[in-house]
C-alpha cells in the first residue's frame, strides 16, 4: 500500500481531488445506492452540521472559532455573529448548542486515553491521508481528525444524540461508521 499525507491540504483541495473515493463515498454507495454515491447531493441538515463543526472546532484546540450567538437563529443579532463565524472559519451557534457544543469537544479532548495520546504523541489535525491498495490500485482518501504520523494510528470524533451505548450503536449503522472505520 502506498501511503501519501499531508497536513496543510484545504477542506477544499481535498473534496476536489477525484482519483481518490473517500469514505463518505463508501458508506453512500452501502447505505443509498451506487448512483447516490456517484451522482446524489451529499446533504446533511445544516443545524446539525454546524454543532458538529462546532465540537470539533473545540476538539481541534479552536474554541476560539465557535461563536456563541444567542437563544435563536433569528434576528440581526444571530447575523452578526454569523458574518463574525465566517470571518474566522468557524461556526455560530445558538446558546443550547454551543454550550453543548463546547462541552462535548471538552469531554473528549479531557478523556484519560485521548489526553494521554495529545501529551505524549505528535499529532496533525486534519491531515488528509492518500492511499492506493496494491492488489487492485483502488485509490481511497481520508481526513481525520487526528492522525498519529510516529504511529499512523488516526482518530476520527464522532457525535451522538445520546450516549447509551445501545442508541450509539444503532446511530452508528445508521450513518455507515463500521463501513467508515474499514475504509
Amino acid at each position: 500500500v502506498l501511503m501519501v499525507v499531508d497536513q496543510f491540504q484545504s477542506n477544499a483541495d481535498y473534496h476536489n481531488e477525484k482519483y481518490h473515493i473517500s469514505s463518505t463515498y463508501v458508506k453512500d454507495w452501502g447505505l443509498r445506492s451506487p448512483a447516490h454515491a456517484e451522482y446524489g447531493d451529499k446533504t446533511i441538515n445544516p443545524y446539525v452540521a454546524d454543532e458538529g463543526n462546532g465540537v470539533h472546532l473545540v476538539f481541534e484546540g479552536k474554541a476560539d472559532k465557535v461563536i456563541e450567538a444567542g437563544e435563536t437563529r433569528r434576528g440581526a443579532q444571530w447575523e452578526e455573529c454569523k458574518k463574525r463565524a465566517v470571518a474566522v472559519d468557524g461556526v455560530a451557534l445558538p446558546k443550547k448548542a454551543y454550550i453543548a457544543a463546547i462541552a462535548a469537544g471538552q469531554s473528549a479532548l479531557s478523556h484519560p486515553t485521548i489526553a494521554n495520546w495529545l501529551d505524549t504523541e505528535e499529532v496533525w489535525n486534519e491531515a488528509s491521508i492518500y492511499a492506493e491498495h496494491s492488489a487492485t490500485g483502488l485509490g481511497i482518501k481520508c481526513k481525520p481528525d487526528k492522525y498519529f504520523p510516529r504511529t499512523g494510528a488516526i482518530l476520527d470524533l464522532k457525535t451522538t444524540v445520546s450516549a447509551n451505548p445501545r442508541d450509539f450503536t444503532r446511530s452508528g449503522s445508521q450513518h455507515g461508521y463500521a463501513w467508515q472505520g474499514a475504509h
